[in-house]
């Protein structure tokens, strides 16, 4: 445990760059999920087997 105290005086030495690190990866998390969200429709299309227009019919119908 005192390597762990060691480690956390260490970087609140560089705070600046920590919260750089966690921002930067908080932002390439969120891109990362709206780019899943976005090729999900395409995969649900090809992995069910049915066309587009199809795909679109069905998910307002099932809206409505």
């Amino acid at each position: 445990m005192n390597q762990f105290g060691r480690a956390l005086t260490l970087s609140l030495n560089h705070r600046f760059n920590v919260m750089a690190c966690i921002f930067s990866s908080l932002v390439v998390a969120v891109l990362w999920g709206g780019n899943l969200t976005a090729v999900y429709p395409l995969v649900n299309v090809i992995m069910n087997d049915h066309s587009l227009p199809e795909w679109i019919d069905e998910a307002l119908r099932g809206a409505a």
